[in-house]
C-alpha cells in the first residue's frame, strides 16, 4: 500500500497475498521471512510472483510483481539479515529453472539436499 509498508512472515503463517499496487516509487516496502535463504523458492505465476517456503503449505504472492514496477517490494529478507533486492528475483527465478533443468533436481529436491551447486547459487544473489 501506501507509504513504507513491511510485511512479516513468522512460522506457519498460511498462505499470504501481498497487494502492494497502490505503492509510489518512493516507497520503501519490503518481507522479512523468519526462515533461511535456501528454504525460500520464487517462482512467476502469471503476472505475479510466489515465495513458497520448502516444504510447507506456507507462500505469499505477490500481486501484479510484473506487470506494475510500484507493486514490487524493494526487498525480501530472511534470517540471519540476508537480502534479496527485487532487481535481483527475476534474475533468480530464472536461475531456479535453469538449475533445474541442468541437474534434474526441482529447486525443493536440492534445498532438501543442501546441494553445493545451489547453495552458491544462491549466495550469487543474496547479500549475506
Amino acid at each position: 500500500g501506501k507509504g513504507n509498508d513491511t510485511y512479516v512472515f513468522n512460522g506457519a503463517f498460511g498462505q499470504d497475498i501481498i497487494n502492494n499496487g497502490t505503492a509510489t516509487a518512493t516507497d520503501l516496502d519490503k518481507a522479512i521471512f523468519s526462515y533461511d535463504p535456501e528454504l525460500l523458492i520464487f517462482s512467476r505465476i502469471q503476472n505475479n510472483m510466489k515465495i513458497q517456503v520448502v516444504g510447507q503449505t506456507e507462500s505469499v504472492l505477490v500481486q501484479n510483481w510484473y506487470t506494475n514496477a510500484n507493486a514490487k517490494l524493494d526487498s525480501l529478507e530472511t534470517l540471519g539479515g540476508c537480502q534479496l533486492v527485487s532487481s535481483q528475483v527475476d534474475q533468480l527465478i530464472q536461475a531456479m529453472a535453469t538449475f533445474t533443468t541442468q541437474t534434474g533436481l526441482t529447486w525443493e529436491q536440492a534445498a532438501q539436499q543442501n546441494n553445493q551447486q545451489y547453495t552458491e547459487l544462491l549466495a550469487t544473489y543474496y547479500q549475506y
